[in-house]
């Protein structure tokens, strides 16, 4: 994400950050759920490229909340009805 006109509050586990126009902030995969929001009273505008896969999941943990796209179709799932049919294999 980088900022143009604006502030943003991103917010990653509870941590709180002011972002400014001019700063660019990235999030490889697999890491922590992030929040942003507007931190003032100017519009905010900022550019936000990423990838955008046919079969992808994503959690949205501060809404209990896993998303999972299937060819366009978004299926939320709460994360209390999802069930393990078995266990992960550890990856060396």
């Amino acid at each position: 994400m980088y900022v143009l006109p604006g502030k943003v509050m991103l917010t990653m586990e509870g941590d709180q950050y002011l972002i400014a126009p001019g700063d660019f902030v990235g999030f490889p995969r697999h890491t922590v759920a992030h929040s942003i929001s507007n931190d003032g009273t100017e519009t905010l505008v900022c550019l936000v490229i990423g990838q955008r896969l046919d079969q992808d999941v994503t959690d949205y943990p501060n809404q209990y909340k896993r998303l999972y796209r299937n060819n366009g179709e978004l299926n939320p799932v709460d994360m209390g009805n999802i069930r393990v049919l078995r266990e992960p294999t550890q990856e060396p």
